[in-house]
Protein backbone atom coordinates (compact mmCIF):
# COMPACT_ATOMS: atom_id res chain seq x y z
CA UNK A 1 0.00 0.00 0.00
CA UNK A 2 1.51 3.37 -0.55
CA UNK A 3 0.94 6.35 2.16
CA UNK A 4 -0.50 8.45 -0.22
CA UNK A 5 -4.03 9.24 0.74
CA UNK A 6 -5.21 10.79 -2.82
CA UNK A 7 -4.87 7.05 -3.33
CA UNK A 8 -7.19 4.00 -2.66
CA UNK A 9 -6.30 0.66 -3.77
CA UNK A 10 -8.72 -1.53 -4.39
CA UNK A 11 -9.05 -5.33 -3.09
CA UNK A 12 -11.51 -7.43 -5.24
CA UNK A 13 -11.64 -10.97 -3.56
CA UNK A 14 -10.60 -13.71 -5.83
CA UNK A 15 -13.04 -16.11 -4.12
CA UNK A 16 -16.27 -16.02 -4.01
CA UNK A 17 -18.98 -13.45 -5.00
CA UNK A 18 -19.16 -9.57 -4.69
CA UNK A 19 -22.32 -8.24 -4.20
CA UNK A 20 -23.81 -5.35 -3.09
CA UNK A 21 -27.58 -5.05 -2.61
CA UNK A 22 -29.58 -1.82 -1.31
CA UNK A 23 -32.47 -2.37 0.02
CA UNK A 24 -35.49 -0.04 -0.46
CA UNK A 25 -37.71 0.59 2.83
CA UNK A 26 -40.24 3.00 3.74
CA UNK A 27 -39.24 5.56 6.42
CA UNK A 28 -42.49 5.86 8.66
CA UNK A 29 -42.51 9.20 10.33
CA UNK A 30 -45.17 9.80 13.31
CA UNK A 31 -48.93 10.15 11.82
CA UNK A 32 -49.55 13.70 11.71
CA UNK A 33 -53.02 14.49 13.04
CA UNK A 34 -55.36 17.30 10.76
CA UNK A 35 -57.61 19.47 12.49
CA UNK A 36 -61.30 18.66 11.79
CA UNK A 37 -61.85 22.47 11.63
CA UNK A 38 -60.08 24.87 10.71
CA UNK A 39 -58.62 27.52 13.03
CA UNK A 40 -60.85 30.13 11.32
CA UNK A 41 -63.69 28.02 11.86
CA UNK A 42 -63.14 27.84 15.67
CA UNK A 43 -63.27 31.47 16.03
CA UNK A 44 -66.16 32.21 14.40
CA UNK A 45 -68.26 29.36 16.29
CA UNK A 46 -66.50 31.10 19.51
CA UNK A 47 -68.11 34.22 18.57
CA UNK A 48 -71.45 33.17 17.89
CA UNK A 49 -71.63 31.09 21.42
CA UNK A 50 -70.12 34.46 23.06
CA UNK A 51 -72.83 36.83 21.19
CA UNK A 52 -75.51 34.28 22.01
CA UNK A 53 -74.11 33.81 25.81
CA UNK A 54 -74.26 37.81 25.84
CA UNK A 55 -78.05 38.22 24.12
CA UNK A 56 -79.23 35.09 26.99
CA UNK A 57 -77.72 37.50 29.85
CA UNK A 58 -79.68 40.89 28.02
CA UNK A 59 -82.73 38.98 28.50
CA UNK A 60 -82.25 37.65 31.83
CA UNK A 61 -81.49 41.33 32.81
CA UNK A 62 -85.10 42.32 31.50
CA UNK A 63 -86.74 39.38 32.80
CA UNK A 64 -85.37 40.13 35.90
CA UNK A 65 -86.58 43.81 35.12
CA UNK A 66 -90.24 43.26 34.41
CA UNK A 67 -90.38 41.09 37.38
CA UNK A 68 -89.40 43.65 39.36
CA UNK A 69 -91.27 45.93 37.86
CA UNK A 70 -94.69 43.76 38.34
CA UNK A 71 -93.29 43.17 42.07
CA UNK A 72 -93.40 46.92 42.64
CA UNK A 73 -96.78 47.20 41.12
CA UNK A 74 -98.49 44.53 43.34
CA UNK A 75 -96.49 46.06 46.15
CA UNK A 76 -97.99 49.10 45.45
CA UNK A 77 -101.54 47.62 45.02
CA UNK A 78 -101.10 46.01 48.19
CA UNK A 79 -99.98 49.33 50.30
CA UNK A 80 -102.98 51.13 48.21
CA UNK A 81 -105.39 47.81 49.87
CA UNK A 82 -103.80 48.40 53.00
CA UNK A 83 -104.19 52.22 52.97
CA UNK A 84 -107.79 51.89 52.12
CA UNK A 85 -108.26 48.97 54.93
CA UNK A 86 -107.29 51.59 57.25
CA UNK A 87 -109.04 54.22 56.02
CA UNK A 88 -112.41 51.98 56.28
CA UNK A 89 -111.49 51.44 60.25
CA UNK A 90 -110.80 54.73 60.85
CA UNK A 91 -114.41 55.89 59.51
CA UNK A 92 -116.12 52.60 60.99
CA UNK A 93 -114.27 53.84 64.57
CA UNK A 94 -115.59 57.02 63.90
CA UNK A 95 -119.13 56.31 63.58
CA UNK A 96 -118.57 54.09 66.72
CA UNK A 97 -117.81 57.33 68.47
Amino acid sequence: MSTNISQIDVIIPKKGILCHEELIDYILCKPKLMPLKSLTLEKLEKMQKDAEEKLKEAQDIQEAQKVQESQKSVDNSELKKVEEFQEIEETEETFRD
